[in-house]
């Protein structure tokens, strides 16, 4: 498997949301992953689940005569099937390919924004128009975020985290994942908040819901393996 440093440190963007279509299959790829994670509680688990997003839910691009896209079902698919360091692959080059293409093509700001109007994100599409892009990597930049951040003393006498169960087996955890706006960033791992919601959503007998809520629990109680 990769490593934390390499999943989260890929350029590889995820899709805003997931099509009604490939929905069932990215449940039956999450649930299985999630399930893992209560049962095991490994490095190989937590893994899993940070890489998912980046080897099926890549950006729609312009597939063309000859570049046609793999969809997120088949992607998803071959998940199941096991074959993750071909997808993880898979998505290396993607991101390698993007890489390139923004060097020959520096300013796509307005095809940005079109691809954002079209997923229904207006208001991401304006900011996108009227953006001024990324602040150069220098000095000055650096030192600008460090102040965004400033440094206190290390804490001390933290309490020992319970190992009780945080969210009771009847908490509805739909309500607290539609609190967050649908243009919540989706981190270094590419998985965003309405993945989630489009895969808790769908009526399937292997709903995420539960295993959700025991990933949760284990996290809250401190209980995740150390290399995560």
């Amino acid at each position: 498997f990769p490593s934390l440093e390499d999943i989260c440190g890929l350029k590889h963007p995820t899709s805003w949301f997931i099509p009604s279509s490939a929905r069932p299959a990215f449940v039956h790829a999450l649930s299985f992953v999630l399930k893992e994670i209560v049962a095991v509680n490994s490095v190989a688990a937590w893994t899993k689940l940070l890489m998912l997003p980046k080897c099926v839910l890549p950006t729609s691009k312009r597939g063309g005569r000859h570049n046609k896209p793999i969809s997120i079902d088949i992607l998803c698919d071959m998940w199941l099937k096991g074959n993750l360091c071909e997808l993880w692959h898979r998505a290396q080059t993607r991101a390698t390919i993007s890489t390139q293409s923004k060097k020959v093509l520096p300013n796509k700001r307005v095809d940005s924004a079109i691809a954002l109007a079209k997923d229904g994100l207006y208001s991401k599409a304006c900011q996108m128009l009227t953006s001024q892009g990324l602040a150069p990597d220098d000095d000055n930049t650096w030192n600008l975020l460090i102040s965004k951040h400033p440094q206190g003393d290390c804490p001390t006498n933290l309490p020992i985290p319970s190992t009780e169960t945080v969210l009771p087996h009847d908490f509805n955890i739909i309500p607290v994942l539609r609190s967050f706006s649908k243009l919540t960033g989706a981190g270094p791992t590419g998985l965003r908040i309405q993945h989630l919601i489009d895969a808790a959503e769908v009526p399937l007998s292997c709903s995420i819901l539960q295993s959700l809520k025991g990933v949760v629990n284990i996290l809250a109680a401190g209980r995740a393996t150390p290399m995560i």
